[in-house]
């Protein structure tokens, strides 16, 4: 019989599929203790609403732009400001995501909603930088994209 430590005694594999999911009221409690992070709707087949928010929400930022295509052209000129915004925030938001895992901490709650806004406005600069990126560096036609 093989063993995982090699000294004889079993010691069984991790079961990393049967740890569950928290699941709690997410609206009535933004800033609970589990996991912090873009939400993805793996939580089963009933909608899971702040993933549904969040990507509901960037879809209607892609429609607006769509439909207002000058709003595109502001994105494209200002690429390199929301790149600098996301680099700038980048430091700070792995600051504030790790200060609960040191400890118990005075002012929690705060520094928690400090972390989510931090974080919210780092991926709005990241999504909105590569956009521009991508307009302006990118935006010549492709018979291969085509």
């Amino acid at each position: 019989m093989a063993t995982a430590s090699g000294l004889g005694g079993e010691v069984p594999p991790p079961d990393l599929m049967d740890t569950p999911h928290p699941r709690g009221d997410d609206l009535a409690n933004p800033l609970r203790d589990e996991d912090l992070g873009i939400d993805t709707p793996d939580k089963g087949f009933q909608p899971y609403v702040p993933a549904l928010l969040l990507y509901g929400l960037v879809f209607c930022l892609g429609w607006l732009l769509h439909r207002q295509t000058d709003l595109l052209e502001i994105v494209r000129r200002r690429w390199w400001v929301h790149s600098i915004c996301a680099g700038l925030l980048v430091f700070p938001a792995l600051v504030l995501g790790q200060y609960e895992s040191l400890g118990p901490k005075p002012h929690l709650r705060e520094m928690r909603l400090l972390d989510l806004l931090v974080y919210a406005l780092l991926m709005w600069s990241w999504v909105l930088a590569l956009l521009g990126v991508f307009l302006h560096f990118r935006n010549a036609e492709s018979r291969f994209w085509r």
